[in-house]
């Protein structure tokens, strides 16, 4: 399958599954590096460590959509069939078919 990649004309393609792998990356370790103590006054993890994971989701969210937006169309026309995969897996319980209907309308 990502063989399909490696051509010139599939570079931003390629690119943009790169982002979206190093975002989850990303998200992984702030998960596990950041303290999660609990401050004294407030029941909520410190306020930094809350931001940087949503700033982080909000980038990954929409790569994510882009990245799908791009594929389903790149698979309607026909182009690249073996993209076809990747999309289902990315899109294996149906939820940015409901995302994009809803956003389009």
């Amino acid at each position: 399958m990502l063989n399909c990649l490696l051509t010139p004309n599939a570079a931003p393609i390629l690119n943009e599954v790169n982002r979206v792998l190093t975002l989850i990356i990303r998200f992984h370790c702030q998960l596990k590096t950041f303290s999660w103590i609990l401050n004294a006054t407030y029941t909520d993890p410190s306020d930094t460590s809350v931001q940087a994971l949503r700033t982080t989701f909000e980038k990954y969210y929409i790569a994510v959509l882009s990245l799908f937006k791009v594929l389903s169309k790149l698979v309607e026309k026909g182009y690249k069939t073996s993209l076809s995969d990747l999309l289902v897996r990315l899109n294996h319980n149906g939820y940015y078919d409901q995302i994009t209907t809803f956003s389009t309308r």
